[in-house]
């Protein structure tokens, strides 16, 4: 079953999901700390290992990269869907790209103290093929 929120909380979660998106795209350390709980999980078994970081050693990750917009790569943001579970814990799928990964992310978040926060990013990612103009 399906929890029905209410139009405050459905802004919320919009408004951390953009800066969510906002974060990646910039990689911006300090919009990520707006939304990410201290005590959140990064985690991905795309390489055939198991990645489990803790924020610090998220943010540090994000921190050291090139962000896709100094390298001028297109957006492909989407919300896949939210799945509001009860008034203080919401599923939201999305899909956005850090060429050359194109990512599907699974964010768990959780509303504590009025305010909503990604506890958890469960993740997988594929390599974007290469194109090739041929003459």
């Amino acid at each position: 079953m399906t929890f029905n929120t209410n139009r405050k909380d459905q802004a919320a979660i919009s408004k951390l999901i953009e800066l969510y998106f906002d974060a990646l795209y910039y990689s911006d350390v300090e919009r990520l700390k707006q939304i990410f709980h201290s005590q959140a999980r990064y985690t991905t078994s795309s390489s055939g290992q198991l990645t489990n970081l803790n924020m610090q050693e998220y943010f540090a990750l994000v921190s050291n990269r090139a962000s896709p917009a100094s390298l001028k790569q297109s957006r492909t943001d989407e919300i896949l869907f939210i799945d509001y579970t009860s008034e203080t814990t919401a599923s939201i799928k999305v899909k956005c790209s850090i060429a050359p990964k194109n990512f599907i992310d699974l964010l768990t978040v959780i509303k504590l103290n009025n305010r909503w926060l990604i506890i958890s990013k469960v993740f997988d990612y594929t390599i974007q093929e290469e194109t090739s103009c041929q003459s």
